[in-house]
């Protein structure tokens, strides 16, 4: 449950893309859950580039494939702080 409301998209292309790689990120991969902003970081480490496309004001995506996938939100998915979703490849 969302639980907390937040504008997340600029348009209908960027939210189709951000849903996308959500139901990527939750149905693909083992998710990693940090408190806070570590997006830049943890891209840095893993060689992920920045998706532009999915990127907004309030959601800052990064990943190369749909095999490591990298969000960073400044609230919502029921959280009312910055949070960092990292999703890696089930082996």
């Amino acid at each position: 449950m969302e639980g907390l409301s937040r504008p997340c998209a600029r348009d209908g292309c960027q939210l189709l893309t951000q849903a996308i790689l959500w139901r990527a990120l939750t149905t693909r991969l083992k998710i990693e859950v940090l408190d806070g902003r570590h997006g830049d970081a943890r891209a840095g480490d893993a060689g992920r580039s920045p998706i532009v496309e999915a990127t907004s004001d309030t959601e800052r995506w990064w990943g190369d494939d749909l095999d490591h996938l990298i969000v960073e939100i400044e609230r919502g998915n029921g959280y009312a702080k910055p949070m960092t979703f990292v999703g890696t490849r089930m082996t």
